[in-house]
């Protein structure tokens, strides 16, 4: 597939400079339902629109590339909104690396399918800390412990699941494109994997240390809603396993 061909497909399994269009639109939509449509379905169209033709060597070399940059840029990003929609734009661009030979288009899905749940996790925290101060910010809201325990759990849970930590199932999704790389495309998705998590360790960073300093308290989680988001992360790690097995299977 040549990059002009490629164009439709890489608005939906983003390609810079293609991909500044859903880094604008998530930061722009608050609506946390559509918000979760569009990580959902943003990857699942464009895996729909890139299958009429394997990607070229170039065309993955140029994906692996933009998740390099989007990993790089994270480290500069305070604000979760942001955050999230560079890790997606930056795990998405791994799906066009691993196309190859080995997956089939519903392979492909699943792997999209992994990355999307778990960015689930930390929209929704997301949305619950922009409720309770306003905007997610991490240089604005540290010492977040201090003030919300639970909702500083599941904030560094969440972060965690984005940045394709075990058992989540972007974990599992890294493997698999990691599985049918060549050497050298793998040692750059090991670039952004280490990128991924030197984001999350600057991002936590700016909301866990230092003493909370802002003179209003805020409510922490409720013991229901708590019980209600460790249900959510369990299913999604279960659903992990599930998927890498299905995967695996359609190697």
């Amino acid at each position: 597939m040549s990059l002009i061909a490629a164009l439709p497909a890489a608005v939906f399994l983003p390609l810079f400079p293609l991909s500044a269009l859903f880094v604008l639109l998530f930061c722009r939509v608050r609506d946390l339902s559509l918000r979760a449509l569009a990580i959902l379905l943003w990857p699942q169209i464009g895996l729909m629109l890139a299958s009429f033709a394997a990607p070229s060597p170039a065309l993955r070399i140029w994906a692996l590339l933009t998740a390099l940059l989007y990993a790089w840029r994270a480290l500069s990003v305070q604000e979760l909104d942001r955050w999230i929609a560079f890790i997606a734009v930056s795990a998405w661009s791994l799906l066009w690396v691993g196309w190859g030979a080995r997956y089939d288009l519903a392979g492909m899905r699943l792997l999209g399918l992994e990355f999307s749940l778990s960015l689930l996790a930390p929209m929704l925290v997301n949305a619950l800390l922009g409720r309770r101060v306003g905007v997610a910010y991490a240089g604005l809201n540290h010492g977040l412990p201090d003030v919300a325990p639970r909702l500083a759990g599941f904030l560094v849970v969440g972060v965690l699941a984005a940045v394709a930590t075990p058992p989540f199932p972007s974990f599992f999704a890294v493997l698999g494109i990691l599985h049918t790389a060549a050497p050298g495309m793998a040692v750059g998705i090991c670039a952004v994997w280490l990128l991924w998590s030197w984001t999350a360790l600057r991002l936590l960073e700016g909301f866990i240390t230092r003493r909370w300093t802002l003179p209003r308290r805020i409510a922490d989680l409720e013991r229901a809603t708590s019980m209600a988001l460790a249900l959510f992360f369990l299913v999604i790690c279960v659903l992990a396993l599930g998927l890498s097995n299905a995967s695996l299977a359609a190697l």
